[in-house]
């Protein structure tokens, strides 16, 4: 498992998806899960707030009414990806997140934060190394992010209870639960890519990392 030391001045905190689409329950994406994390998410995007580390929010968005910007997404949202169309309610970012309008916002239309966007251009114009991702879908979006930023060399937190998922159907070895499929991902993850992390040890150690001020 990676144990990586954690340097403020060079970290940001990426949200990846939290969307309506993804966390309100009245949308067919929604993950059940998602919303029960938005109060944890919030304190800590206001501990990096307060030790000025930037944060990014992911978001999943299609330009086009025929979804020839989704790519084979368009196969799999089928007519879900109405939700994520551009100008529609379930694109824009749950209400109860401390999201703002001076946040960098990058929109995607791939399960990785860093497909066809500027994310890795930005982050080492900022000499940024160090990620911490939360959001969802946990073993979707936000498992392919981080495994993205591993392949380019940033080193990533990833803050078990922030990261959430949804049960899957049988596909020919049984149906698993949410609680097995979280495990899974954070199993894959915690092995090779990412540090696994409870929130609040992450926030005692934002909170205790002075030297960005020094």
């Amino acid at each position: 498992m990676p144990n990586y030391d954690f340097r403020a001045q060079h970290a940001a905190l990426i949200v990846v998806d939290m969307q309506n689409a993804f966390v309100d329950p009245n949308y067919p994406l929604a993950t059940p899960d998602a919303r029960s994390t938005v109060p944890g998410m919030n304190q800590l995007i206001q501990s990096c707030r307060e030790q000025k580390i930037p944060v990014i929010w992911l978001r999943m968005e299609f330009e086009h009414p025929d979804y020839r910007d989704a790519g084979l997404l368009q196969d799999i949202l089928g007519s879900m990806a109405a939700s994520l169309q551009a100008g529609q309610p379930g694109v824009e970012m749950y209400p109860e997140l401390n999201w703002r309008k001076e946040d960098m916002t990058i929109t995607k239309k791939r399960f990785s934060g860093f497909y066809q966007t500027n994310l890795e251009e930005h982050l080492k114009s900022q000499d940024i190394d160090t990620l911490i991702i939360v959001g969802t879908v946990l073993n979707v979006c936000c498992e392919t992010t981080a495994r993205d930023a591993f392949q380019r060399d940033f080193k990533v937190f990833f803050p078990i209870e922030l990261n959430t998922t949804r049960p899957h159907p049988d596909l020919g070895f049984g149906e698993f639960s949410t609680d097995e499929m979280t495990k899974a991902a954070l199993t894959s993850l915690g092995s090779r890519f990412v540090q696994l992390i409870q929130a609040d040890h992450l926030r005692d150690i934002i909170h205790a990392n002075r030297q960005y001020h020094q």
